[in-house]
């Protein structure tokens, strides 16, 4: 019993260590309820044109191997990307932005990957200011994860920079 959780302790901590270098920092606690051997952490918050950006990845970890996820890892996470007005009326820019997400994301060879792109228009109203708009979109996606952790981490964030940058040919 006891070789057993020695090994899963060290497949986590190798995680952690993986998941530190390629943030180059700790993991920030995320407000969550997450399994034991899972790593939750908000590293990219992107600011362009005064709109911020953030996102958050968890990886889930199950020393035992799970079928329906293809792997003893899981990946998810939830981005709210800062969009330009015009985009929110565009009927394509749902699929396109979950097109350079998923282009983007290859790169760690995902297994099993899903999400759900809202695009969101907030208007707060108060008595000093109504200026205070807030138009994005928020991608929630999770994936399996087949290549390493640091090739995961990586993909995710060349992904949400790709989405939150967007260049159009």
């Amino acid at each position: 019993m006891g070789v057993a959780i020695k090994k899963i302790d060290d497949e986590y901590s190798k995680m952690l260590s993986e998941v530190k270098k390629v943030i180059q920092q700790s993991p920030v606690q995320l407000k969550l309820d997450l399994p034991k051997f899972s790593i939750g952490f908000r590293s990219l918050e992107i600011t362009q044109n005064d709109k911020e950006s953030k996102s958050s990845l968890v990886i889930l970890f199950n020393p035992k191997y799970q079928a329906e996820w293809g792997s003893n890892f899981r990946a998810v996470t939830l981005s709210k990307i800062a969009i330009e007005p015009e985009l929110l009326s565009d009927e394509l820019f749902s699929e396109v932005a979950w097109d350079w997400f998923s282009e983007a994301l290859n790169a760690a060879e995902p297994i099993h990957l899903n999400g759900t792109i809202t695009k969101t228009f907030n208007q707060a109203f108060s008595a000093k200011d109504t200026s205070d708009e807030q138009i994005s979109f928020e991608i929630r996606a999770s994936w399996s994860i087949s290549s390493s952790i640091a090739n995961n981490v990586k993909a995710w964030q060349a992904a949400i920079q790709r989405v939150a940058n967007p260049v159009f040919e």
